[in-house]
């Protein structure tokens, strides 16, 4: 004959017990530090790798600044690479700096904020257009530089 067949405890199978509380738990001891690979920002540098000061830093680093009407786009590059641009678009007499981006291996130097200077600086000199900020960055930098406001439109 055969064995009847035994019904499994199903989906959740069967109930477990409430765990009883316990004593509390001692802290955990402190981690060892994690050794640093010589990739990582924190790691001590080298001699060689040390950062130059800013004299000899700029001194090394040619910089471009480009006005490209064609693209409708100002740039900046540095020893020939391109680092930086500010699109704009026109329409009337008002000029709107749309877009600002910054190649990830050259952010942090400060090159966004030096090239919306030179743009918003030839846009003055060579055009009665006035300013829109439709890009966060420039509207940050024209808050930055409260004297340059009177380029903007209202």
């Amino acid at each position: 004959m055969d064995s009847p067949r035994r019904r499994s405890p199903g989906p959740r199978g069967p109930p477990v017990p409430p765990r009883q509380p316990g004593p509390p738990r001692p802290p955990r001891p402190p981690r060892p530090p994690r050794p640093r690979s010589p990739r990582s920002p924190r790691s001590p540098r080298s001699p060689l790798s040390a950062p130059l000061p800013p004299s000899t830093y700029a001194e090394a680093m040619a910089h471009e600044f480009a006005h490209e009407p064609d693209d409708r786009r100002y740039t900046l590059r540095v020893d020939g690479q391109l680092a930086c641009i500010v699109d704009y678009a026109i329409n009337g007499n008002i000029i709107a700096l749309t877009r600002t981006y910054t190649q990830p291996p050259q952010r942090g130097h400060g090159y966004a904020a030096e090239l919306v200077e030179f743009a918003v600086t030839d846009i003055e000199a060579t055009t009665d257009y006035r300013i829109v900020s439709s890009c966060w960055y420039v509207s940050a930098w024209f808050e930055r530089h409260p004297e340059r406001t009177g380029l903007l439109a209202r």
